[in-house]
């Protein structure tokens, strides 16, 4: 009797392995939009953190004044693999059965069709005139359209905190002053994006009828605005390390650019103004990410919001 309830167990198992396997294994296309949405955001950032920690490492003085921290060896093999992962999670989740992005499979293997997951929009929308707009294809075009538009807004947003920094310096609190300034600004790149993304995913699973951001988004970039001010003026604002106690590091010392970008948030203001304070840099700094972070989270997205003209005037 044993014998023949292992037999029948083991035909049993047999069926349903052989099931499993010849099912098959289709994903949705809102688990692709899912896909794109999370793996985006975690590529987004661990680019940024990467680029942002070698700029550390200059102003510290452990790595020399001019090095690239885009291109240069030390950080290329991170964001290439960071690259990479985001790749092979969107074209697995979008590619159809052989995980594979082309827009000429069939059967199986057939990607997810660019209009069920909302990216049937012809080429990528470019920002600030940076060049990104290749035509929109299959799934692996979306992937070179978010890296590209990456790659040119967080390379501008680096540019602006790091690019004129007054470095390397003796003066232990101007350093930390500087540091800080690049590490909050990045901070709010990285933390904003994760609140929209966070939104957008409740929308497309349905528990949420939309539209981003929701009040609740709102109050929390809102929030983390108030807490990056706070951050950089306890490192820059002096004894009293608040802003505008007229023993704040000056724009000059710290080595910061004299006016901040004409750029203008979607729905927004314009970035565009002088700086004169501490206070001025912390604010265009939130304003350019404000502004960077609205059009990448536009372009993630275009089966939920429409990309705004600011982007790419």
């Amino acid at each position: 009797m044993r014998a023949l309830l292992s037999r029948y167990s083991f035909a049993l198992l047999v069926l349903l392995v052989g099931a499993t396997l010849s099912a098959p294994a289709f994903a949705t296309p809102g688990e692709c939009q899912r896909a794109i949405i999370g793996n985006y955001r975690s590529y987004a950032v661990v680019r940024m953190k990467t680029v942002q920690f070698c700029e550390d490492k200059v102003v510290k003085g452990q790595l020399p004044v001019g090095t690239d921290c885009q291109t240069g060896p030390d950080v290329a093999l991170k964001l290439a693999a960071a690259e990479q992962k985001f790749r092979h999670h969107v074209s697995s989740a979008c590619g159809g059965n052989n995980h594979t992005c082309n827009a000429a499979d069939t059967g199986q293997s057939a990607d997810e069709t660019l209009a069920s997951i909302g990216w049937d929009i012809g080429a990528c929308p470019d920002i600030e005139g940076s060049g990104c707009a290749n035509p929109i294809a299959d799934c692996n075009d979306i992937e070179d359209c978010l890296v590209c538009l990456t790659v040119a807004a967080e390379g501008q947003a680096i540019a602006l905190d790091y690019g004129s920094l007054n470095v390397p310096t003796s003066d232990r609190k101007l350093e930390a002053c500087q540091r800080e300034i690049g590490k909050r600004s990045a901070e709010f790149l990285e933390k904003k994006l994760k609140a929209l993304a966070r939104c957008e995913r409740k929308v497309l699973a349905g528990d949420f009828a939309g539209p981003c951001p929701d009040p609740g988004t709102v109050q929390t970039i809102a929030t983390l605005d108030a807490k990056i001010h706070a951050k950089v003026c306890n490192k820059c604002g002096g004894a009293n390390k608040v802003c505008g106690g007229g023993d704040d590091r000056t724009p000059t010392e710290i080595g910061s650019v004299a006016s901040c970008p004409g750029v203008t948030v979607p729905g927004g203001a314009s970035c565009a103004g002088a700086i004169a304070t501490v206070d001025d840099i912390t604010t265009c700094a939130n304003c350019v990410g404000e502004f960077k972070d609205d059009c990448l989270d536009a372009a993630l997205v275009p089966a939920l919001e429409s990309y705004p003209t600011e982007c790419n005037p």
